[in-house]
């Protein structure tokens, strides 16, 4: 089991700490500051970014900092109009126990592109009405901006987390590593901060994986921790599809070295081909579905990792009945396909946000009428694409992206 994760053991303590993302962290400190005033202009942030970047944990620290309540909520547990207007509401239209109706409560929403479902649309109706009414600040949290309506991002300050650098990534690892007593090659940290993509959380759970059990960290442990990993999820496959007890099923999990949310696209992809009876398909997939949920919520509290691996390796085990059949494991499909276009739709997102936010459009309409026709636009016209790209404030790997042709769909 590996113990205590370093994703919380080493989680920022003050916004200071809060790596790459100064710009953000002094929009929200100014935002604070003028609730000492009154009610600002806008009364709820909306912090919007990719997974990783310190969102939610820059939102509780700031009211730390301020000396604030805090009510953490996450819309993709309850998405009906009574829930958030119940759980929100009250808590916007209160002050606090220690400073009465003069105290400040924060309330953060995470996953606040998630919160409507199929059964009840009405909670971003509730989500409007709390922040026009609010005597509370409020903050919202998404990883796609557009995603959120436009009513609900016209009520709000954006405020955006950018992908953190390579460098910056490189000297956090550095520092968790130096306070755990393991000496690192620099080689080794920057081969984890190249494959995080930008993801500090990723970087670090990486971090934890390839150290575990060492005092030095090298390049080729890095890489051999990875490779193991992929040798650990074919003995997972084999415990939980030869085990008929929830608890030794459960025990599986944790003596490999593979995080919930690596294991589960393995299970589910692999374990529904050796069931036979569609009785036992239907359960096994609903422990699956069960997991992702889990996962998902994981984002805000990684208490639900604990709920996400028992229904992933328990649940999946006790469901599966014995009229199995032999089948050759596979890597995902859905994996294998991701990382070979990873680094491609990372730049056509990140562009399409730039010329998004310019255009007063979404990025899924840049994506498709806008991007395809870019490279045509600008072939043989360095000028316009030098001109482009300092409008846009383009990175020289954004620019160089422009000059390819592509398809619609890519």
């Amino acid at each position: 089991m590996m113990g205590e994760l370093w994703t919380e053991k080493h989680s920022p303590r003050n916004l200071n700490e809060v790596v790459g993302q100064d710009s953000a962290i002094a929009e929200m400190r100014a935002w604070a500051r003028s609730w000492e005033k009154g009610k600002p202009p806008k009364r709820a942030l909306l912090l919007y970014g990719p997974a990783g970047t310190g969102k939610t944990i820059s939102a509780i620290l700031l009211a730390k900092e301020m000396g604030w309540d805090y009510l953490e909520m996450n819309a993709s547990d309850e998405r009906t109009l009574g829930a958030v207007r119940r759980v929100a509401g009250e808590a916007s239209e209160t002050g606090t126990l220690s400073a009465g109706t003069a105290g400040r409560r924060l309330i953060i929403i995470d996953e606040a592109d998630n919160i409507h479902g199929t059964a009840d649309r009405g909670g971003y109706s509730a989500l409007r009405e709390i922040i026009e009414q609010t005597r509370n600040p409020v903050i919202l949290i998404a990883n796609d901006l557009y995603s959120v309506p436009a009513e609900i991002r016209a009520l709000c300050q954006p405020v955006a987390f950018r992908r953190i650098r390579g460098e910056q990534i490189v000297k956090r690892l550095s520092l968790i590593a130096q306070r755990e007593g393991i000496r690192t090659q620099p080689e080794a940290l920057e081969a984890i901060a190249r494959a995080s993509e930008g993801d500090m959380r990723s970087a670090i759970q990486d971090l934890q994986a390839s150290a575990m059990g060492r005092k030095i960290l090298r390049k080729e442990d890095v890489m051999a921790s990875w490779r193991n990993r992929e040798k650990n999820v074919f003995d997972l496959l084999s415990y939980i599809l030869g085990s008929k007890s929830a608890k030794l099923a459960r025990m599986s999990m944790w003596d490999v070295d593979i995080p919930p949310d690596e294991a589960l696209p393995w299970i589910a992809e692999n374990i529904p081909k050796v069931v036979r009876t569609p009785e036992a398909l239907v359960r096994v997939y609903e422990a699956i579905s069960r997991a992702d949920i889990y996962l998902r919520r994981s984002k805000s509290s990684y208490k639900f990792w604990g709920y996400a691996t028992d229904m992933m390796s328990a649940g999946v085990a006790v469901r599966k009945g014995e009229d199995l059949q032999f089948s050759k494991f596979q890597p995902p499909s859905l994996i294998r396909k991701m990382a070979q276009t990873m680094r491609i739709r990372r730049l056509r997102d990140s562009v399409a946000r730039k010329l998004a936010s310019r255009c007063h459009t979404s990025s899924r309409v840049i994506r498709k009428d806008l991007l395809p026709y870019l490279p045509a636009m600008l072939a043989g016209k360095p000028e316009r694409l030098r001109s482009l790209a300092e409008r846009f404030e383009l990175s020289e790997e954004e620019a160089e992206f422009l000059k390819t042709p592509r398809t619609r769909s890519a």
